[in-house]
């Protein structure tokens, strides 16, 4: 019998209503492996739970490793790394000092996951954009 505890994120979710969604992009391994006990998973765990302080998050896909960060969208990552696509259902939930995504980026800039630490300023290592559709 397996047994579940506080489960594990990942995608999956069939859902409909006024969306707004939102693309991070890291070079942090935040692979999804349904293993909570899983160094990867915490850290991906974490992030959602980092979202989740100001919105239930909408997961859309487990995170997507790529080779090439910048091909796939990232606004300045570049190299291997992954992409985790989220949605929202509060409008500008993140808007923080003009910016859509603010929340996010000062509520995450040096968090200590098992991955490393989370740099949203400087040299960064996690961003995100906003996105018209996923």
């Amino acid at each position: 019998m397996a047994v579940r505890i506080n489960g594990a994120a990942r995608g999956g979710e069939f859902i409909s209503s006024n969306l707004q969604f939102y693309i991070m992009y890291t070079n942090i391994d935040i692979t999804q492996t349904n293993n909570y006990q899983n160094a990867t998973q915490k850290d991906f765990d974490s992030i959602v739970q980092m979202i989740a302080m100001f919105s239930q998050v909408i997961i859309s896909n487990d995170p997507v490793n790529v080779s090439d960060l910048n091909a796939n969208g990232a606004p300045t990552l570049t190299g291997a790394g992954h992409i985790f696509k989220f949605a929202v259902e509060h409008p500008d939930v993140f808007t923080e000092s003009g910016s859509p995504i603010g929340k996010l980026i000062n509520s995450m800039d040096g968090v200590i996951l098992n991955g490393g630490t989370i740099a949203t300023t400087g040299s960064i290592n996690l961003e995100f954009t906003q996105s018209e559709t996923l």
